[in-house]
């Protein structure tokens, strides 16, 4: 693929600690001006602004699309570009992000994987050199809605503290580990079952799922909100597996890093086919508090309060069928990177492979949802919807 000439600039003026027009006027306009790169610049003005512009700009004007922002404006152009009626063409537009936010976790996933740090100016340099790499998406069924997510999806302790500490944006970073003290002070757990078809080598996780009590997902082409209409498959015979509750937290992962400090999921792997699923049980405050202090290295994993194993992403479900939270609240919080919404229960489907996205230049991806613990006798279903091709930095 050539260098970029022509690209669209799409600023979140309001993420992390504010700065993204400042980082792009003193740091990011000047490189792209000096490799001869032609700019449009926008800056989004509210929620679900940069999901409109996508699904409405003139795509053959550029050679790409650059998100100077954190996570949620990414995702948000994501499902914008799936929503156009030309999806299958327009996906074939690079896509980037220079990390202006306050996890980052795809922008450190990609320079971690090219031994780059997770910068501003190593981002730019990864954009105008061109390099991609392949990056699985999965498409979330929260009752009649369709949306879809690239980084992760959490219940429990970890979406409560995302979505929760928002009032303290002004720490940056910093209000994760804060606001994790807090709730693990007053922790809570959550009733719910969590039910997977295993990768190979994870056929031994959980238990076996009664044939009749498999989950089979429906497919409604009238709910469908976007143009891309989602997998279409059967789920009826594969082995499925289910770990019961109370839990602490599940969390789904696409990527190794949830944000810039934090390697979720050590084992996760880009375009490989599988999601990497991370069950957090009964855990006492003490280790629970030493879980964290382990995340920045991924050893957490091997601790005997973590259930770590890896679902076949090309055709399988995870799905949680989430009950009411205890300790503190009455519901707990789901938090896919993505957009806000609920879940509702429904039936799985299996993903139907061929379709990519050709370019996503480093990005991170993260937005919220009140989900999973909003939502009582709820299941989500998680599959494969698309591959989408990234630009390593």
């Amino acid at each position: 693929i050539g260098r970029p000439k022509r690209l669209f600039v799409l600023i979140n003026p309001y993420g992390g600690k504010r700065r993204a027009s400042k980082i792009y006027e003193a740091e990011i306009k000047p490189l792209l001006e000096a490799a001869g790169v032609e700019v449009t610049m926008q800056e989004t003005r509210y929620r679900g602004h940069a999901r409109e512009v996508a699904s409405s700009l003139d795509l053959a004007r550029y050679d790409g699309i650059v998100c100077v922002s954190g996570d949620g404006v990414l995702v948000e152009l994501v499902n914008g570009i799936l929503q156009r009626s030309d999806w299958e063409e327009a996906i074939k537009m690079p896509i980037g992000v220079v990390p202006a936010g306050t996890g980052n976790g795809m922008a450190k996933s990609l320079l971690h994987a090219a031994s780059e740090t997770c910068s501003v100016s190593d981002a730019v340099f990864a954009i105008i050199r061109g390099h991609k790499q392949a990056l699985d998406v999965c498409t979330i069924a929260q009752g009649e809605k369709i949306v879809f997510s690239v980084l992760s999806t959490t219940w429990g302790l970890v979406a409560d503290v995302d979505i929760e500490s928002e009032k303290y944006r002004w720490m940056g970073s910093a209000r994760f580990d804060f606001y994790a003290l807090v709730r693990i002070m007053n922790l809570r757990r959550y009733r719910g079952s969590v039910h997977f078809v295993p990768a190979p080598g994870y056929e031994a996780y959980g238990d076996p799922v009664k044939q009749s009590e498999t989950p089979i997902v429906e497919q409604n082409g009238e709910s469908r909100v976007c143009s891309y209409q989602g997998p279409r498959a059967e789920f009826q015979g594969s082995d499925w597996r289910s770990i019961d509750g109370p839990f602490v937290g599940v969390c789904v992962y696409n990527v190794p890093w949830a944000a810039e400090n934090a390697m979720a999921a050590p084992e996760a792997k880009f375009s490989d086919g599988y999601m990497d699923a991370v069950i957090l049980k009964d855990c006492p405050k003490a280790d629970l508090l030493a879980l964290l202090l382990k995340m920045s290295d991924g050893s957490y994993v091997k601790s005997p309060h973590v259930t770590y194993l890896k679902f076949d992403f090309a055709g399988e479900i995870l799905s949680v069928i989430a009950g009411a939270a205890r300790g503190g609240s009455e519901k707990g919080r789901h938090r896919r990177r993505g957009r806000r919404g609920g879940c509702q229960r429904r039936r799985n489907v299996r993903h139907e492979p061929g379709s990519i996205f050709d370019g996503l230049w480093p990005f991170c991806s993260a937005d919220r949802a009140p989900g999973l613990g909003h939502c009582i006798s709820s299941q989500m279903r998680l599959f494969v919807s698309i591959a989408l091709f990234l630009f390593i930095f």
